[in-house]
């Protein structure tokens, strides 16, 4: 079965039929943030959406995610994009107004962190 089904595709290309609008949601499969992820960061860079660059540091909950946030400004910052802090470090944390609404207006999303299974079933 493959993941490429209409509706994401719709949402990766930005053509959402409601009035919501899309940015992407970057999941890199670990060793983030090191030489050889120009290119596809440099990607990511050119094609999110409009607003702001998200670094959402849920999986490195347990792990400093200052650093991780840290890490990643620096990074982005290097590729020309200022990329800012969503703190999701918990599941009520996803559900406050204030980071409700700073969601529905980014244009890139992306998660870091080394412990992937907190960003899907983040502790309450």
């Amino acid at each position: 079965m493959s993941w490429y089904t209409p509706d994401v595709l719709a949402a990766c290309t930005g053509e959402t039929s409601g009035a919501s609008k899309t940015g992407f949601l970057a999941l890199v499969g670990g060793d983030e943030f090191k030489p050889g992820n120009e290119a596809h960061d440099r990607l990511l860079v050119e094609h999110r959406g409009a607003g702001p660059a998200y670094v959402v540091p849920t999986a490195a909950a347990r792990q400093r995610p200052d650093l991780a946030v840290a890490t990643a400004q620096q990074w982005f910052k290097g590729l020309g994009l200022e990329i800012v802090e969503l703190s999701v470090l918990k599941r009520s944390d996803a559900t406050l107004a204030t980071n409700v609404q700073l969601a529905e207006r980014g244009g890139l999303f992306y998660l870091t962190g080394g412990d992937p299974p907190r960003t899907c079933c983040p502790r309450r």
